[in-house]
């Protein structure tokens, strides 16, 4: 496992190689077959190249009998991986030898050449730098996948030490896929650990957790051994992953229960990240003193011991917390001492690393020039090798500069492309996870080609093994008959004799079988494995192809509501104009407006699935809930149709009218089952269910159950897709089941149904239970008068045919107007001699300034200036000014702005 910032390499021998487990072994048959023949069998099964499961399953003096007595290869490899941490010297001499040894191409020769590349630090390596990326490369030819586990996984530790973590994260993954095909659930952990390390240096701390947290449950099973040390790595990993996310308390408080630990050494150079990381919290907490003098006496016990990389971090905090306390040149040394260490590491992550943190507090001192100079030169070398989150944080840091420098344009120019350069990194770690996905289905394939060319070897290898056992059987018969007939033997001893050989024989067909036995089940577990392999594929496939879904649903809904906002407000004031004569134009209108509220319907379902709708939630008490809405239910089935209700007093969390929606659309579903007739219920209940960390939790759950038709096992599995049905063309959307799935999802539940065909249809709504001693409704008097009369109006929105309608309505309705189209202009007209009394603005624009950012700077500076916010999607929580979703009429408009001009009358 490797630490945050530096490879731990006492820890890692312990963990790449599996526990071993004691073993006997009992000579063969004491007959006199084996004087003759059976000593050549013996040689063949102990030296040689013994199988790579056999090889983890042997003792340490095992293996180093084997090894002296046979020089093979892999039993060379396996004591260098166990004596690595004990003597460095010898470990190095058997890795050269079983180099020598190896034959080219082969497992142990591009397992061993990683591991000299991977061990350079300690061992020092034959390869240069591209070679050692060569047999990198080689290293996915190994058959076995514990070894191919091994070799991936020192990749992995390679590329990170040379400064290429993306290409190190694509080791590492492979190395997990090898690892859990082999079993071996301790390098598993270890490879979820390293990728979690890989992404924090690539300045992805969310993904980073992920991976952290995985290993994590991956180390509660049993069979890992030393448990106590992975998780005290882990801890440590974890807490320097919340200070990335700004989560000092809870870093401060995982690293609290560490030091404390009777076995925790903080003099140790094997812990000074931990003692980083707490002076770091003390830092964010406010106790600058406190981490000063913390981190000051570990660094001043250990001297320049450890590793480099390390001491870089540290002696950087310690220029950080010296500059806080006020001593701006103390500061100053302790980061060019830091730049020294993380030159002398020879990553030039490290380097970057610390150049940037100390610009960022030279910035803060003001010493503006020299921050620029070393800016200036860190983005060229982090531009030469392609966009990273680093090279981001560098640019964000020169926007933050140029704006001290008052270099605004500049400075917004640097600022936007930081941020798009975050944003390209996260599409390209996408691109990644499906470049990964595709190598390992390609590895698969070639896994089984391999198995099968394995196990053709086998069964020949068996068929000489029984040749050889035959010829020297008939070679012991012909001595032994030849034996006998020269002493005379009595026909006695000759039976005796037979009698022996016969034994020998059955010994031997016994072992045959037994071996035939072996293989037979090594067959059946090799493709039980590839079948696995073959669902996990298919389930990433389908997960990906739901979420691409989801994204394309959601933009085409706001694309779409944006122009259904121009037909609607259009059409409403095309009806409300005076058209009294001529009645075949209003029908007209109106038709208009039906057909845009029922694509307002589509898109709102297009958008609960996507789990993007506007909510305003509400508690809720369900047994009044049904009371209240008993009748629309019921108006919902046909006449010959009963609906029965049992629905106890119990309370959530939810957006009524979306609520409402989503029970019409299951009862609809239970209408179009039954037929004509026929009894559909309506249930909910509050029950527990044990939580992640083994609390119990207060769920609720909404069920609606018919006894029509049912659906099939395939129908149910694509029931929720948008625009499936079963039903005919004219008798729905198919948006009916996706849009209560993502209405239950965002409102923190879940949805299940249980079917059969013939049997009929049970789908029930999982919701947290909204626990409350009271549930009152908030009410208050309606505004009677129109505040459109106080003034001037301000529309934004980046779209102008919507600006454009809307100005003519409000201009309709008496008012002034200013369109712009950008919040970075709008600020400008607020500055201006003409001030709104009111600013109805878009959610989602281009440029530097959304509508919320736009609300938020109007709240700063004008604080009893309202403002309406409107979007065509978005999840409305968060947000506290008024909200009004696209596509809307002119009568929720009015509705909108008398409410929002209302608060502002009675604040």
């Amino acid at each position: 496992m490797r630490r945050i910032g530096a490879l731990d390499w006492a820890t890692l021998p312990s963990v790449v190689v599996a526990p071993l487990n004691a073993r006997s072994r009992k000579p063969l048959a004491l007959t006199i077959l084996l004087l003759v023949g059976g000593l050549a069998m013996a040689d063949a099964e102990t030296g040689g190249n013994p199988d790579w499961d056999t090889l983890r399953d042997l003792e340490l003096e095992e293996i180093r009998d084997a090894a002296i007595r046979t020089e093979s290869p892999r039993y060379l490899l396996m004591l260098a991986l166990l004596e690595i941490e004990q003597d460095v010297v010898v470990a190095s001499s058997h890795l050269d030898k079983a180099l020598a040894l190896s034959e080219s191409p082969s497992d142990e020769a591009y397992l061993a050449a990683m591991l000299k590349c991977s061990f350079s630090e300690l061992l020092g390596s034959p390869f240069t730098r591209s070679e050692c990326f060569e047999r990198g490369d080689l290293i996915e030819n190994i058959a076995h996948p514990w070894p191919a586990a091994i070799g991936q996984l020192h990749f992995g530790i390679w590329l990170a030490i040379n400064g290429q973590p993306e290409a190190a994260l694509r080791a590492n993954r492979l190395a997990e896929k090898f690892a859990l095909a082999a079993g071996d659930i301790s390098l598993a952990a270890t490879t979820q650990n390293n990728q979690g390390v890989d992404y924090l240096t690539r300045g992805l701390p969310t993904q980073a957790m992920k991976k952290f947290l995985a290993a994590l449950e991956l180390l509660q099973d049993p069979s890992v051994s030393d448990q106590e040390s992975f998780l005290s790595l882990l801890g440590s990993n974890i807490a320097s992953t919340h200070m990335e996310l700004g989560d000092y308390e809870t870093a401060n408080t995982l690293l609290q229960s560490t030091i404390h630990s009777e076995y925790y050494d903080r003099y140790s150079p094997a812990n000074l990240i931990d003692e980083v990381i707490l002076a770091r919290a003390a830092l964010a907490l406010g106790r600058p003193q406190e981490g000063y003098d913390r981190l000051s006496d570990v660094l001043q016990a250990i001297g320049p011991h450890g590793v480099t990389g390390n001491q870089a971090y540290a002696h950087s905090v310690i220029g950080e917390l010296r500059m806080a306390l006020g001593s701006a040149n103390a500061g100053i040394q302790s980061f060019e001492l830091a730049q020294d260490y993380a030159k002398r590491s020879g990553d030039p992550l490290q380097v970057n690393k610390v150049d940037v943190r100390f610009a960022d507090a030279l910035i803060g001192l003001g010493r503006y020039a020299q921050a620029e100079t070393i800016l200036d030169a860190n983005i060229e070398v982090l531009e030469a090798h392609g966009p990273s989150m680093i090279l981001a944080q560098a640019l964000d840091l020169r926007g933050d500069l140029f704006r001290a420098t008052d270099r605004r344009l500049a400075a917004n120019l640097v600022k936007r492309q930081a941020r798009q350069m975050q944003t390209s990194v996260a599409g390209a770690e996408a691109e990644l996870d499906l470049a990964v996905l595709e190598k390992s289905l390609a590895l698969a394939r070639k896994d089984n080609e391999l198995a099968t060319a394995q196990r053709e070897a086998q069964e020949k290898e068996i068929r000489a093994n029984n040749d050889i056992m035959l010829r020297n059987l008939l070679i012991a018969m012909a001595v032994l008959l030849a034996f006998i007939a020269y002493l005379g033997l009595s026909r006695r001893y000759a039976r005796k004799v037979a009698k022996t050989i016969r034994t020998a024989n059955a010994e031997l067909e016994a072992k045959v079988r037994e071996r035939t036995a072996s293989l037979e089940q090594e067959m059946a577990q090799r493709m039980e494995a590839e079948s696995e392999r073959q669902a996990l594929a298919q389930s990433l496939a389908e997960s990906e192809k739901l979420q691409a879904i989801g994204q394309l649903t959601s933009g085409v809904a706001h694309d779409f509501n944006n122009l259904m906002t121009v037909v609607t407000i259009s059409a409403g004031m095309l009806r409300d104009a005076d058209n009294a004569g001529d009645v075949s134009s209003a029908r007209h209108l109106d038709n208009i407006l039906a057909a845009a509220e029922s694509a307002s319907d589509i898109t709102a379902s297009l958008l609960a699935y996507a789990r993007k709708q506007p909510l305003a939630p509400q508690p809720t008490n369900l047994k009044s809930f049904v009371a209240d809405s008993q009748n629309l239910f019921e108006s919902t089935l046909s006449e010959g149709m009963t609906l029965e209700t049992n629905v106890a007093s119990c309370s959530i969390l939810v957006d009524r009218g979306q609520l409402t929606t989503a029970i019409i659309n299951l009862l609809l579903n239970a209408k179009e089952a039954l037929g004509s007739q026929g009894t559909v219920v309506l249930e909910a209940a509050q029950y527990e269910q044990t939580g992640e960390q083994g609390e119990i939790e207060p769920w609720v759950k909404i069920s609606v159950s018919d006894d029509g038709q049912g659906m099939t096992a395939d129908e149910m599995k694509r029931a929720t897709e948008p625009f499936y049905s079963t039903k005919s063309e004219r008798h729905g959307t198919g948006l009916g089941l996706s849009m209560v799935d993502g209405f239950s999802k965002q409102s923190g539940g879940s949805l299940e149904i249980e079917s059969a065909k013939g049997v009929g249809t049970v789908v029930t709504l999982l919701i947290p239970s909204f626990e409350s001693t009271a549930l009152q409704e908030m009410t208050g008097e309606d505004e009677t008068r129109d505040p459109l009369n106080e003034g001037l109006v301000m529309v934004v929105d980046d779209q102008e045919a919507i600006r454009e309608v809307i100005c003519l309505l409000l201009e309709k309705m008496g008012q002034k107007t200013i369109s712009v189209d950008s919040g970075a202009e709008a600020l400008q007209v607020l500055e201006g001699p003409q001030r709104p009394s009111l600013v109805i603005t878009d959610l989602m624009m281009p440029g530097e300034l959304s509508g919320q950012g736009l609300a938020a700077e109007i709240r700063r500076r004008y604080e009893d200036l309202p403002v309406l916010m409107m979007s065509g999607y978005t999840d409305a929580a968060g947000l506290d000014v008024e909200f009004l979703s696209k596509p809307f009429s002119v009568d929720k408009l009015r509705e909108a702005i008398n409410r929002v001009m209302g608060q502002k009358q009675v604040a």
